[in-house]
């Protein structure tokens, strides 16, 4: 299954980049629940877009541990 990663908000649009690094403007009234920067998002179905809170807490995790190593001592 494809994801997104919530590149940044711009007034009542959700702007989208997806694995092969393109970008996507989605309305905000396509998200079933709600979004921010750096969520990790998923298309279902029914065409809502859902944010995928257990990818995203990893996505985060993971992200702060290179951060972590980049400026440890």
């Amino acid at each position: 299954m494809a994801f997104f990663i919530v590149d940044r908000l711009e007034n009542d649009l959700v702007i989208l980049e997806s694995e092969n690094k393109t970008f996507l403007q989605v309305p905000l009234t396509a998200f079933s629940s709600p979004v921010s920067e750096g969520s990790v998002v998923l298309v279902g179905a029914d065409g809502k877009y859902y944010v995928d809170d257990a990818k995203t807490a990893a996505r985060k995790a993971k992200l702060f541990q290179l951060q972590k190593n980049i400026f440890a001592d």
